[in-house]
């Protein structure tokens, strides 16, 4: 995979949201300024120095399969272990093959922890929503909603919160299935 800082390399986004106009691009680069905002918002919560590969927030990514995505990542840990990811990304609707007469684009947030499970350790999904949207300008715009929520979870529960969902022990209040 390979990683384009969007602030600092101004990398085109045609790869990921189609054709653009100059003034849309001009647009919705504004829009993914504040996003960056949110982000090295909650990096800085989280005690980290940036958001991203690069530190810069957004990226363009590209795979060598030729899948393109515009996302970033914050990485935080107690004492050096136990770690929560908080994962954002934009992605075209061909991301994963699906050919469809109309575009559309997708805006996934994630977050992920290391898994307190007895039996196995690794990386588990707590938290993700996924949001559609039918124009590259919606698309922009509800990245920019999902980084403020992202931003909201990560300020209003600890780390310990988001380990806690991938326990083995995780008595969380909700409906009875039974």
């Amino acid at each position: 995979m390979e990683t384009s800082s969007l602030r600092k390399n101004q990398p085109h986004l045609e790869a990921v949201l189609g054709p653009l106009s100059a003034e849309d691009d001009a647009n919705m680069r504004a829009i993914f300024d504040e996003v960056d905002g949110a982000l090295l918002e909650l990096a800085r919560h989280l005690g980290r120095d940036g958001a991203g590969w690069g530190g810069t927030g957004l990226e363009l990514s590209w795979m060598v399969s030729g899948q393109t995505a515009i996302g970033s990542h914050i990485g935080a840990c107690i004492d050096g272990a136990n770690c929560v990811d908080f994962i954002i990304e934009l992605r075209p609707s061909w991301y994963f093959g699906e050919r469809s007469p109309t575009l559309s684009w997708e805006i996934e947030t994630t977050i992920s922890a290391d898994c307190q499970h007895a039996v196995y350790r690794a990386m588990e999904t707590v938290h993700s929503a996924t949001l559609r949207a039918a124009t590259a300008m919606e698309a922009a715009v509800a990245l920019r909603t999902a980084a403020r929520q992202l931003l909201r979870q990560g300020m209003d529960f600890p780390l310990a919160h988001w380990l806690a969902l991938a326990s083995d022990t995780t008595h969380l209040p909700g409906p009875s299935l039974t």
